[in-house]
């Protein structure tokens, strides 16, 4: 198989990321989050994330550093550690286990954390990414900024109004690195 191939198709995976952030906020906003359909789309949407994510470190380790590298690791954690944290939602919508036993095993430190693995390993991961990005020069600086504000919007998503604005930035930052990508499949190593 071609590298161009593989680049379009981790083009591809960003570009669905970008869709299924977009339909998934808008799910959100509209407040029909407690579906078993909602649950299912992020699980999706995080899973083709984490292909989406290693083709655009892949495009840019040759040119990329330590931010880029760190950022990668960190971001990848924490979208892994959403998937766990997905699959438990599931188990209590699909009535597998009840509100009652999550809750038990959320009081065990080690889900305790998870939660706050993934938050913070997402946003800090998109922080620090964008910023390899940035510094690569092989996308274009505006997507690395994009998924830096990502990042730091989310940190700031309580506030009223900020999370529509993270939402925004989330679907344009990934659907516009999937472009990028797209391109840059098309350039020959």
């Amino acid at each position: 198989m071609k590298i161009q191939t593989l680049f379009r198709l981790g083009a591809l995976a960003t570009i669905v990321t970008a869709l299924g952030y977009t339909v998934g906020n808008l799910i959100y906003f509209f407040g029909t989050v407690d579906t078993i359909s909602y649950i299912w789309l992020t699980f999706f949407v995080y899973t083709v994330e984490v292909f989406a994510l290693i083709a655009l470190f892949a495009a840019q380790v040759k040119r990329g550093d330590i931010f880029n590298f760190v950022g990668f690791v960190i971001l990848l954690i924490g979208i892994i550690f959403y998937i766990i944290k997905n699959a438990g939602e599931m188990l209590i919508i699909t009535g597998v286990l009840t509100a009652a036993q999550m809750d038990w095993v959320g009081q065990m430190s080690s889900f305790a954390a998870l939660d706050l693995i993934a938050i913070w390993g997402f946003r800090v991961g998109s922080i620090i990414f964008g910023y390899g990005i940035i510094r690569a020069g092989v996308f274009p600086r505006w997507a690395g900024i994009l998924l830096l504000l990502v990042g730091v919007t989310d940190i700031f998503s309580d506030i009223p109004g900020v999370f529509y604005l993270f939402a925004v930035l989330l679907s344009v930052a990934w659907g516009w690195l999937g472009l990028a990508l797209w391109n840059h499949s098309n350039t020959p190593e």
